[in-house]
């Protein structure tokens, strides 16, 4: 059963700039967040909260574990999963333009070959929504998370790996997590088929669709790119190293993350523009798409998780509920509707060993957007 969420936004009253003081804070949490975890390359994050007068970014810590080179605020990063966002967003345009249908199975969308792949693998494309792939309800197994995967790319990190290997491989290592809508169930399978749904409805490569779909030049988002497929700006600044432990991911070839589930590069600052203009609405043509896009899904959870809309999950920042997507090294990007803020940071570890220093972080900034005037009674 999907369930609507209405999006607040009270009025704002207007508020004098921040102090500099205020700045500091946000700089300091960057800082001890660096200085708690020896792990942690470095910490980057931004905050645009235009009621109280605020529009910051941050950088601490260096470009990589062994690198004298500091981090600027405006260093680009591999986002990973925040990726499903631009690609969840692009699939509800070409619902809106009556291309895709929000609740019409896979088999007329997919090509031959991955239908092949799903029917061994013990799936029925027929009865699998594209809503269930943006849901993380279609019982597809997750290759990502398979520990062969893993090893294979510590073991090949120069490997260039294609969308269909990684479909196969989700085949091949694991059953059906569940019936269609049964259950949630985070799937970068999942995504890397919507991503072959998007180039297959439009006859362009993804990184050509989304941007064309979400009109990325329009929010003048330079440093946002996917990686190894798109030409960066002449400008480019290289990429902050991300690490698995004290395994340098920056010599891995991007296409071990690159078909839908990842594979944008941007910056916190590029993440906050964007998070706010989907939030807003102004990433789409109609008005009801976005209600669309936030419908929640009556699926079994596991203890613990967030609530899961079909576009993004509810995380909390200081004493507000937002909207937000993560990804796998240590990063956030979120917008609160109520007090229109948006925030994005990243760690540049992996989450499964520094989701706690994210936490820790996440929470040092929100508690000083809570003393902010202007965006609480």
């Amino acid at each position: 059963m999907l369930v609507a969420l209405a999006l607040c936004q009270g009025a704002l009253a207007a508020a004098p700039l921040p102090s500099s003081s205020v700045t500091a804070r946000l700089q300091r949490a960057l800082d001890e967040a660096v200085a708690a975890d020896r792990a942690v390359p470095g910490a980057l994050a931004s905050i645009s909260a235009p009621a109280a007068g605020l529009e910051w970014s941050g950088a601490s810590g260096r470009i990589a574990l062994h690198d004298a080179a500091r981090l600027v605020p405006d260093q680009p990063f591999r986002i990973a999963s925040i990726t499903k966002v631009f690609v969840a967003a692009a699939a509800f345009r070409l619902c809106e333009e009556r291309r895709l249908l929000l609740f019409g199975p896979l088999t007329p969308y997919l090509s031959a070959q991955t239908l092949s792949a799903l029917r061994r693998g013990g799936y029925q494309p027929d009865r699998i929504t594209i809503q269930q792939l943006l849901a993380h309800t279609s019982g597809i197994y997750d290759y990502a998370s398979s520990p062969v995967y893993n090893a294979l790319i510590m073991a090949s990190p120069h490997r260039r790996w294609t969308r269909a290997e990684q479909i196969r491989l989700a085949m091949e290592r694991g059953r059906p997590v569940g019936r269609p809508g049964e259950r949630f169930a985070y799937s970068d399978t999942g995504y890397v088929i919507l991503g072959e749904i998007i180039e297959r409805v439009t006859g362009k490569p993804l990184p050509q669709a989304v941007r064309s779909l979400l009109r990325l030049d329009s929010l003048a988002m330079t440093s946002t790119y996917f990686e190894s497929r798109d030409t960066p700006a002449p400008n480019a600044l290289p990429l902050a190293h991300q690490y698995l432990k004290d395994f340098d991911f920056a010599g891995v070839d991007p296409s071990f993350d690159l078909y839908g589930g990842g594979g944008l590069v941007s910056t916190t600052g590029d993440l906050t523009h964007f998070m706010r203009a989907l939030l807003q609405g102004r990433l789409f043509t109609l008005r009801q798409t976005l209600a669309s896009a936030l419908m929640t899904v009556d699926a079994v959870h596991d203890p613990g998780d967030h609530l899961h809309a079909n576009l993004l999950t509810t995380y909390p920042f200081g004493r507000h509920m937002c909207w937000g997507h993560r990804g796998f090294w240590a990063s956030e990007a979120l917008y609160c509707p109520d007090i229109d803020v948006a925030m994005a940071v990243t760690l540049n570890q992996s989450e499964e060993l520094d989701g706690p220093g994210l936490k820790r972080l996440i929470d040092a900034l929100g508690r000083e957007i809570d003393r902010l005037p202007g965006l609480s009674p």
